[in-house]
């Protein structure tokens, strides 16, 4: 069985302070992804082929968190 990669994630201490980072240092803007109501996160995600994506993910302050670890 071949392993592929999915996702490449960053992770952000806030989503508009993860997009500022790759779009300073990378010259490229994530498009809006959405909302993870059952982890309480939001995320802006670009897919980079047919099975590959890139994520930025951050918790969001407006969302509930959840009742188990994220």
């Amino acid at each position: 069985m071949a392993l592929e990669i999915d996702h490449f994630v960053l992770g952000a201490a806030s989503l508009e302070q993860g997009v500022a980072y790759i779009s300073e240092r990378c010259g490229v803007e994530v498009p809006k992804g959405g909302e993870h109501l059952q982890m309480g996160t939001h995320n802006h995600v670009m897919s980079l082929g047919n099975i590959c994506y890139f994520e930025i993910i951050a918790i969001a302050p407006h969302l509930e968190a959840p009742k188990k670890p994220r």
